[in-house]
């Protein structure tokens, strides 16, 4: 890996996440057929633009999977062994902790008279198969999803590198043919597995990653633009038949679309920006911990803000930027007391990042 191409997934890693916080700080009624100035930049912002970070992070994982694979070379078992023990570390033992974290602090607080009416249903009246499922199947601590998705991939990888090395693209069009058909391969015990969509990003770069394509090579800038206007005109065509068609019938496939432009728009519009960002910030290293930790905090700042009982467009609409940006500072405080009280848990609860 390049110096330029660490700095590159640096700046992405952290700000992503940033992303994904502003995603999970929304907090309109997305029912309501009244669309609003404030509501629809927030739905912009949350629930269109940001939902490309999902699929980033997945490109993401999948390039690095492969990363040091030179151009011929067989991929062997023992190759993937020695990753799928980096990714004990980094992704099973942390996703682990967390849930275990979580579930303990949300089982207190539900026993404490002041928090627990924040709760309707309190874990400890739970049937042993719904604990199990709030531990660590569906775990509280809800972005963790995008874990337990991600370990399912990667044990599949040896089976998606097969596909790409025996059929080529070919393993693109049949998962993009499934995806008219089921939202996920499999069901098993009302568990759905193998999310199309986000195994589809994670495929595609490591077919990239597999055929040694340099993602590395600048586009030209009217590529990038046009990307960019595309996204942005997608997205607000998406946000007007959720708003005023609802019952026209819209491809979800135009997501997919949507999403890969803006993962390409930011990508390589990086590239004609990177003169004028910063990539060494101390605080990018915790971007893994802001993403263990924001997502309860937020569920518990919007149960606070509901309270408020709010009736003011412009009102909301700041409470809303308020809490993304208090749980996005809040995370990066907590992480470094964590790292420097207890640096050794730190690197645990991180996977050493």
């Amino acid at each position: 890996m390049t110096k330029y191409l660490s700095q590159k997934l640096t700046f992405f890693s952290f700000w992503l996440i940033v992303v994904v916080v502003l995603l999970h700080s929304v907090s309109m009624d997305t029912n309501s057929s009244e669309l609003t100035f404030f509501k629809y930049l927030e739905y912009l912002l949350s629930l269109q633009l940001a939902q490309i970070a999902v699929p980033c992070f997945f490109m993401i994982s999948g390039y690095l999977f492969f990363i040091k694979l030179k151009k011929d070379e067989v991929w062997t078992l023992n190759d993937y062994g020695l990753k799928l023990k980096k990714r004990v570390n980094t992704l099973l033992v942390p996703y682990i902790l967390w849930c275990f974290i979580w579930f303990g602090i949300i089982y207190l607080l539900q026993t404490l008279p002041v928090t627990k009416t924040f709760f309707n249903q309190p874990l400890y009246s739970l049937s042993t198969k719904e604990f199990i499922y709030n531990l660590i199947v569906y775990p509280l601590n809800y972005p963790f999803w995008f874990l337990r998705e991600l370990m399912l991939y990667v044990i599949i990888t040896p089976i998606i590198y097969i596909l790409i090395r025996k059929f080529n693209l070919l393993i693109f069009f049949l998962l993009i043919g499934f995806s008219v058909i089921n939202e996920s391969l499999f069901t098993l015990g009302g568990i759905k597995v193998f999310h199309v969509y986000p195994l589809l990003f994670y495929t595609i770069v490591c077919y990239l990653s597999i055929r040694q394509i340099n993602i590395e090579k600048r586009l030209k800038v009217q590529i990038v633009l046009i990307a960019l206007v595309l996204w942005l005109i997608l997205n607000n065509i998406i946000i007007y038949f959720d708003y005023y068609q609802p019952h026209k019938f819209l491809p979800a496939q135009l997501t997919f679309i949507t999403n890969l432009l803006g993962c390409m728009a930011m990508w390589f519009g990086y590239d004609f920006l990177s003169k004028y960002l910063n990539n060494h910030y101390n605080f990018y290293k915790y971007s893994f911990f802001i993403f263990a930790f924001h997502g309860i905090p937020i569920v518990f700042l919007k149960k606070i803000i509901e309270k408020l009982d709010v009736d003011s467009a412009l009102y909301n609409f700041i409470l809303y930027l308020f809490t993304f940006i208090f749980i996005s500072i809040l995370s990066i405080i907590v992480g470094v007391l964590v790292e420097k009280v207890v640096p050794r848990t730190y690197n645990v609860l991180t996977g050493k990042r």
